[in-house]
């Protein structure tokens, strides 16, 4: 079994390079930052889904085409649509 994971952080020191490329995409193994690993640890702890089976992959932007980070988090329009995947 794996599982899917799509990090939103504060910043890029929580969640490593910048992705490039189209959302929902799996991330390389070089784009992951300390908050993935945290994030990888903590599920495979708390299930029983090894860490190798927990994958992460590339965040939705919003509607102006940007990473969703800091206070673009606070938008609750913007905020649903990251969390429901849903992009119109």
């Amino acid at each position: 079994m794996t599982l899917r994971v799509v990090l939103y952080a504060e910043g890029s020191l929580e969640s490593g390079k910048r992705p490039r490329g189209i959302p929902g995409r799996d991330l390389a193994s070089d784009e992951i930052g300390p908050a993935h690993i945290l994030m990888r640890r903590v599920i495979a702890d708390v299930s029983s889904i090894p860490e190798a089976a927990v994958t992460f992959v590339t965040p939705l932007r919003d509607r102006f085409g940007h990473h969703a980070t800091g206070t673009r988090l606070h938008h609750g329009a913007a905020l649903k649509r990251l969390l429901t995947w849903r992009w119109r």
